[in-house]
């Protein structure tokens, strides 16, 4: 990825050993100079306000108070995106999951014991670091208008719409994704298709990911689980750590399908990986599919796409204007794949015409 300048970052954590480990660890990308350290919420407001910081990455618990407070502090004087190192108590992570609903310049990790679980971790916080950097999202953010909308579009009322009976949709994202699709969500009917959402994150968070998400939509959210009988209404959360797969489900009779849960490699460097899902759909699914690329970077997702769209499926892009980081849905752009390239605000009309639902 283009990284266009080395990113100054912040690393804030109360342990001596975590410090020095990412320090050292971040440091040796050529693209990433860490400039500051500390241990506790003085140390990381200081750092926030008097050093030139491109990215920080903080603890959410520390000796002298509450990261993710501090994070709401910051974001009210400097757009500065923040990575938030989370444990995987409730607590902690409805506080995060609040901060990256409201805001796209936030990003959390799950923050494992040290050893080699932590190797993970560091490659997490390095992946954020430089995504936010070679998309230019730091420190700055963008006003979300109608008049920013640049790219063409596709004409809506020019595409037939599928049949909402034997339909499915599925949404896919990353970095910018939690924000997202609280925008999206709760503005989708209850007697939508099932939709399936592939959203990259941590392993742990996913099933509180879903359940804020239901408190907030019409529709029902959750976790997707293992041999789960897909049903209309329902919005089904892709586990993290592991690839969702679309299978028939046999033993209950011709036109149903349930979910297969895998354990098999990355793929794009992630799982679940939106293609994997998509290419499952692809060989199992007979009906009508309707794919959303969200904010992401890298280009998972555009290789199922092109599966999904040689059967007939309809495909929508999140345009550049509304992007945390656009390259997931440039991808499928590029690739000459998406029917609509339109900003988030229109995705929730867009996919209720397609789906000739009026509410």
């Amino acid at each position: 990825m283009l990284v266009p300048k080395t990113v100054r970052v912040g690393v804030v954590d109360d342990s001596s050993l975590i410090r020095t480990v990412l320090r050292d660890s971040l440091d040796q990308h050529p693209k990433i100079k860490v400039v500051g350290v500390g241990k506790s919420i003085m140390e990381a407001e200081y750092m926030a306000f008097k050093k030139d910081l491109d990215v920080l990455v903080l603890d959410v618990i520390l000796p002298d108070g509450n990261g993710a407070e501090l994070t709401k502090k910051i974001q009210k004087k400097r757009k500065l995106p923040i990575i938030l190192m989370s444990s995987l108590d409730k607590h902690e992570l409805d506080e995060v999951l609040s901060l990256a609903f409201s805001n796209p310049l936030i990003e959390f990790v799950s923050k494992t014991p040290q050893g080699k679980g932590f190797k993970k971790v560091i490659q997490d916080i390095r992946t954020k670091i430089l995504a936010f950097a070679a998309f230019q999202s730091i420190n700055k953010t963008k006003a979300i208008t109608k008049q920013m909308f640049s790219q063409k579009s596709s004409d809506l009322k020019s595409l037939p719409p599928l049949q909402p009976t034997n339909s499915l949709i599925v949404i896919g994202a990353s970095t910018g994704g939690p924000k997202a699709l609280y925008k999206i969500l709760p503005k989708l009917p209850s007697n939508i298709p099932p939709v399936i959402v592939v959203q990259h994150m941590p392993r742990g968070f996913t099933k509180n990911f879903a359940e804020r998400l239901n408190e907030k939509a019409s529709v029902r959210v959750k976790e997707a689980e293992d041999g789960e009988i897909i049903r209309p209404g329902i919005v089904y959360i892709a586990p993290a750590g592991r690839h969702l797969k679309v299978v028939r489900a046999t033993e209950y009779g011709l036109g149903n399908y349930k979910f297969e849960l895998s354990d098999g490699p990355p793929k794009n460097f992630v799982k679940p990986s939106v293609d994997v899902t998509l290419e499952s759909i692809y060989h199992n699914y007979n009906g009508n599919v309707l794919v959303t690329i969200l904010t992401g970077m890298g280009k998972d997702g555009a290789e199922g796409c092109k599966l999904i769209k040689s059967k007939g499926g309809k495909i929508i892009a999140e345009d550049q204007s509304t992007a945390v980081i656009y390259g997931m849905p440039k991808a499928v752009i590029e690739n000459n794949l998406a029917d609509l390239v339109i900003p988030l605000y229109d995705i929730p009309k867009a996919i209720n015409q397609l789906m000739r639902n009026n509410n």
